[in-house]
């Protein structure tokens, strides 16, 4: 099996692996901080649906997340600006 055509295009693939290996990093950081925070709040009222969102999130398979953010995503920004806009799947999940 000969992959000397594929060199090039393995190694952009591998650089495209590594960005989004540090993305979804910086972004479950910062999305646990800011939970984490709310759960910790002192505050009923930030504490409780906080907790309740990570319960369910917690609960859910990620596939279906995924889809649900995939497909979601799209009507949530059409009532939000009445233009259609389409997600491509990369930058959902």
């Amino acid at each position: 099996m000969a992959l000397s055509g594929y060199a090039l295009t393995l190694l952009e693939a591998s650089w495209v692996t590594i960005q989004l290996s540090f993305a979804s990093v910086a972004v479950g950081l910062a999305l646990a901080v800011l939970f984490a925070g709310g759960e910790m709040s002192r505050y009923r009222v930030i504490a409780w649906p906080t907790t309740a969102l990570v319960t369910v999130l917690r609960g859910l398979p990620e596939l279906l997340i995924v889809l649900f953010i995939f497909f979601g995503s799209t009507q949530v920004l059409f009532m939000i600006t009445g233009e259609f806009i389409e997600l491509s799947p990369f930058i959902s999940g």
